[in-house]
Parts: C-alpha cells; sequence; structure tokens
C-alpha cells in the first residue's frame, strides 16, 4: 500500500491509492468479519479482535471520497489510505504497542483498563502518548506528543488514518471522555486527583459520619516504584494492598484524622492531604431541672457541617413546637464557646419537653453531594432526648 500525507484545510481533496481495480462502491460493513482471532491485552488479557475484508474482496476505491469526509473540519492531516484490516480501538490498543492489524469491538476495549494494562488520567502530558476514549467507547485516538495545541492520531472505521484535533471527527462519535497512560511507562508522577473512600471522590475536607471507612488511591501498583506513604494523626487507621495503594480507617464521633500521602514514581512524588471529620455527638448539662437555660456541648465545633442543623423544642403534653434554634446562626455569630451552647428557655412553659436534634444524614450519598454545593434534598436524621423545666 502507498502511504499517501496531505493536509486538508478548507480544500477539497484529489486523492487516489491502489487498490483501485473497477471504481465500484463498497458494499459497506454489513458483511464485515472475514477471519476472528485471540489478542491479549499487555497484561496478558484474552480478549477476541478480527480482520473485515480485504479490498480485493470489496474491490473499491474510497480515497476519492476523502474530500467529502473533511468539509466541516479543520486542521485535518489525512495518514493512510482506507483500511478495512483495522479500526480505531485495534489502531490505537493493539498496533500501537506491537500488535498486528485488528479490528477491536467497543465492548472488548474495557478490558485493558479493567487488568491494570493502562490506568486512567485526568490528562496527558504534552510530551506523553496516552490513550483517549471518546463517549460510550465509541472511538479511540491516541494523543501526537509534542503537539500544541494537543491533536489526536484516529482510525474512522474501515476508512481513513487521520491526525485531528480532538473534536474534529464525526458527529458519531461524541466528545473526548476519558483519558489513559500506559502502566509501566514514565509519563508522569502519579496522579491522585481520583482518590476516593466508600461515598465517592474526596475533597480536601471530608465529613462522615461515625464508623469505618475504607480510602483508595484509585492508583495501580505499576504506576509506583515503592510503597504509598501515608501518615495520619491517629492510631485507628493502617495500609493495605499491593504497593500500600488503599488505607483504612474508623472515626468516633467528633473525630477528625488527616492522610498526608505520599506516591512515589520514577516520575517524582505527587502529595496530597486529605482530612476526613465525623459527625458530632452532643450531651446536655442537664435533663431534669433545667430552669432558664439549656447546656448543650458537642464533641466537635471546629465545622458546621458535622452540627445538627436546628435544634427543636417541644411541649410533650401537646406536641407544639415551642421553639426552633439555627445551630448555623449560632456558628456564624460565634455564640458556640469551648464546644458549648447555652439555650435561652425561660420563656417556655414549665413541664416535660421533647429536644429534637436535626443532624444531615452524612452517609447518604444526597447529603454528600449537598455538602459539595449541589441542590439535593439530602434526608434529616433526628437524634431526640427530654427535658424537664422548672420553676
Amino acid at each position: 500500500m502507498i502511504i499517501i500525507l496531505l493536509a486538508f484545510v478548507g480544500v477539497r481533496a484529489q486523492v487516489s491509492c491502489p487498490p483501485n481495480n473497477n471504481g465500484s462502491l463498497c458494499t459497506g460493513p454489513e458483511d464485515t468479519f472475514v477471519s476472528t482471532f485471540p489478542v491479549s491485552t499487555p497484561n496478558l488479557t484474552s480478549l477476541n479482535a478480527h480482520k473485515w475484508k480485504s479490498f480485493s474482496d470489496y474491490s473499491c476505491n474510497l480515497m476519492p471520497l476523502f474530500d467529502n469526509v473533511v468539509q466541516g473540519f479543520s486542521n485535518i492531516t489525512l495518514l493512510s489510505c482506507p483500511s478495512p484490516e483495522y479500526n480505531c480501538h485495534g489502531y490505537v490498543w493493539h498496533m500501537q504497542y506491537g500488535g498486528q492489524n485488528a479490528v477491536i469491538q467497543n465492548d472488548q476495549i474495557s478490558k485493558y483498563w479493567n487488568d491494570g494494562s493502562f490506568y486512567e488520567v485526568n490528562f496527558v502530558p504534552q510530551n506523553a502518548k496516552g490513550v483517549v476514549v471518546y463517549a460510550d467507547n465509541k472511538h479511540s485516538a491516541v494523543t501526537v506528543p509534542g503537539s500544541n495545541p494537543m491533536k489526536f492520531r484516529s482510525k474512522w472505521g474501515q476508512g481513513y488514518l487521520v491526525e485531528h484535533l480532538p473534536n474534529s471527527v464525526p458527529s458519531s462519535y461524541g466528545s473526548p471522555q476519558r483519558y489513559y497512560l500506559r502502566c509501566g511507562t514514565c509519563d508522569a508522577a502519579p496522579n491522585m486527583f481520583q482518590i476516593s473512600y466508600n461515598l465517592g471522590n474526596v475533597n480536601t475536607v471530608n465529613f462522615v459520619s461515625a464508623g469505618g471507612y475504607n480510602l483508595n488511591t484509585n492508583l495501580q501498583p505499576c504506576q509506583l516504584n515503592a510503597d504509598v506513604n501515608w501518615s495520619a494523626n491517629g492510631n485507628s487507621w493502617g495500609s493495605s494492598g499491593n504497593r500500600k495503594t488503599s488505607a483504612w480507617f474508623n472515626l468516633s464521633s467528633g473525630q477528625s484524622l488527616t492522610f498526608t500521602i505520599g506516591a512515589p514514581s520514577g516520575c517524582g512524588t505527587s502529595n496530597r492531604n486529605v482530612t476526613f471529620v465525623a459527625q458530632s455527638g452532643y450531651r446536655m448539662a442537664n435533663t431534669a431541672n433545667v430552669k432558664d437555660r439549656l447546656e448543650i456541648e458537642f464533641d466537635n465545633t471546629e465545622y458546621i457541617e458535622i452540627l445538627p442543623q436546628q435544634i427543636l423544642i417541644f411541649d410533650e403534653k401537646t406536641g407544639k413546637e415551642e421553639l426552633k434554634v439555627s445551630v448555623k446562626d449560632l456558628f456564624d455569630n460565634k455564640q458556640i464557646l469551648n464546644n458549648k451552647v447555652s439555650i435561652d428557655v425561660k420563656k417556655l412553659g414549665r413541664g416535660m419537653k421533647i429536644v429534637n436534634f436535626l443532624y444531615l444524614k452524612l452517609d447518604s450519598k444526597e447529603a454528600q453531594e449537598k455538602l459539595r454545593g449541589g441542590t439535593a434534598s439530602a434526608e434529616i436524621e433526628r437524634k431526640t432526648d427530654r427535658i424537664v423545666l422548672i420553676d
């Protein structure tokens, strides 16, 4: 096959390349598979590949149609003639790393990252060769190291191998969605932006219910040349996994734990600090003989997110709400001193009262979304006590 390299910027192409037997149109991809054969990921997970019919079978020449294909795209460079012997996934995941021509289906490429042969990153460093996956695994591309702005190379179905801008592809492919680097290559220091725990990705500070949790760096062992370094200001935690890629921890009421995490590779070390704070409990100084003020002490008042949103007092006999206290107002006005709150109750009727503490239910994804600034309607957890007001 003759390889022709042409750049198209709003110019109609006049190109032809063999085979050009009789100029008839291709029959299309309906009768595609001519042979099926096994291939494997770098970590030796097996998957099925195949080849489409050769050009001698198709007896057609698609290259003159390229001028129609490129209309509407900018900065497109044609790298080779159409070939039915490989597609975008085969080119990117298999052929880039020494494999033969292959057609690999959309539902097969997840094996390349699920077995740790590749790992996901937020971005590909400019001088590295990374893999790009488009929406719903419909298309794959490889980045062009050193290109500025970043360009990709990809195979368009049975058609052309093209160098293009990230979104200069047929609309059916969608947009770039995820980026991967090959394990075992030194492309960048480990990326720890996607550290996760039981309820999703972590923030710098995370608010949780008291209990046990698992913390995962989402790093593959192949990204590291030494163990992940975990340190924290407490004893109720430990590390786990090959290269210590994960940690576990337990928090009691109001307790906080700050992890300093260092992930080393041959390219450098990434560092990140992550804090977890457990929801605060409360204690009332006196429940049997309360006169003018109700004194409440919390385990931790450093963060408003771990305190109850409201404190409500009801009359037990009538069920009538007699007092509503916004804890946020107390917090904002610095009326919580030494972890203690003093509530004026002298105007309330005497007798048995029910006190409700309304907390966000922090072990729900809705509450976590609300804490991250989302609009979710979070479930409230109600904790109840009784007090007796006396004259």
